[in-house]
């Protein structure tokens, strides 16, 4: 009987888990509809990255899609090339442009 109590406070545990970890990646939208409302917001955007480089301790690009374009900057990472991407970050304002600090990247699908 304990097997099975713990088999389903395990089970249960799990999907809140999952349930919360969905919860906390954002929906994608266009770049432009990031405002300055969402300083401080989560937003996943996909574009196109160009003017990639690198200061040795952040990785800084512009990212564009069919509405606007927005800078970015990632201090993790091994590195960012040109292309398609998913990002997922923090929107903040840096020397008075918005700016996405990019918490995560992957191919774009």
């Amino acid at each position: 009987m304990k097997d099975i109590g713990l088999k389903l406070f395990l089970a249960s545990t799990g999907l809140v888990i999952l349930g919360f970890s969905a919860a906390q990646t954002p929906q994608t939208q266009k770049i432009g509809s990031i405002e300055a409302s969402d300083i401080g917001e989560k937003v996943a955007v996909e574009g196109d990255i160009s003017d990639v480089y690198s200061s040795g301790e952040a990785w800084f690009m512009e990212i564009s899609d069919s509405t606007g374009s927005i800078s970015g900057v990632s201090f993790s990472g091994s590195g960012f090339t040109s292309g398609q991407a998913l990002l997922v970050g923090r929107v903040e304002m840096y020397d008075g442009d918005l700016q996405l600090v990019i918490e995560d990247a992957s191919v774009a699908p």
